[in-house]
């Protein structure tokens, strides 16, 4: 059975109240989210309950030499106790 109707950015809000609700539920401290541009990682801002660890594309993934998060939004997260992981 699916969470939702439809696939898309339009449930990552949901899903992420979800693993916050499912998290406190089961006591689970530490969860890791894929992001691309930090947008996921970003909801995940105001949780102290829990740390977050993102993972972002690798540099170069798409394009040689570039990373799609970018070094503002990296340094909002890490600044927000998000660890941001990059191979």
């Amino acid at each position: 059975m699916p969470y939702f109707e439809t696939e898309g950015p339009a449930n990552t809000q949901k899903l992420v109240d979800l693993v916050l609700a499912t998290a406190k539920e089961r006591k689970i401290a530490h969860i890791i989210v894929a992001t691309t541009s930090g947008a996921t990682a970003r909801l995940f801002k105001g949780h102290p309950e829990v740390d977050v660890v993102a993972v972002s594309h690798a540099t170069g993934f798409k394009e040689k030499g570039v990373n799609p998060l970018s070094i503002e939004t990296r340094k909002e997260l890490v600044d927000a106790g998000i660890v941001v992981l990059t191979f």
